[in-house]
């Protein structure tokens, strides 16, 4: 079935009505402020708004893209209960969002392909090394490939 850009960013609205529900009942403030929860809520109420009023020039899957990568970082690299309510819910409103490892997919593929994955690199890099969701070889193999990235993209 084709995907369109109407039923997707409605898809995406759910998703996002999901996260603002658990960011307020189980606030992950083991490793968020509550300054920067507060921030979060109010970037993902933002998404959400782009959504319901899209600009002409950006209503195209293309676009969309950006806000699904915008909306699933967080829940797609870190854990606890929030986390895991979260994909629990998505699994119960039967949104087809798949939780993955970007991060994972690069090591192994030894490479990055696009734009999105190489400013995703970029964003994660450090505070998964920080959090040890990745090991030092690991951080110096994406390193190195931020670097031919960015030579091969000049």
């Amino acid at each position: 079935m084709k995907r369109n850009y109407k039923e997707e960013s409605e898809k995406l609205i759910k998703a996002i009505d999901i996260a603002l529900v658990v960011f307020k009942d189980y606030p992950p403030l083991h490793h968020m402020t509550a300054t920067f929860l507060e921030h979060t809520i109010k970037c993902y109420e933002g998404w959400k708004e782009d959504l319901l009023n899209p600009k002409p020039q950006y209503e195209n899957l293309g676009s969309l893209k950006y806000h699904i990568d915008d909306v699933f970082t967080y829940f797609n690299e870190s854990g606890g209960e929030a986390v895991e309510q979260f994909w629990g819910m998505i699994k119960e409103a039967e949104l087809d969002y798949v939780r993955e490892n970007r991060v994972l997919k690069v090591l192994k593929r030894k490479k990055i392909k696009d734009r999105q994955e190489y400013e995703y690199v970029t964003d994660v890099i450090i505070p998964f090394a920080q959090q040890q969701l990745i090991t030092e070889e690991e951080e110096l193999l994406l390193k190195e490939l931020l670097g031919q990235f960015e030579k091969k993209h000049k």
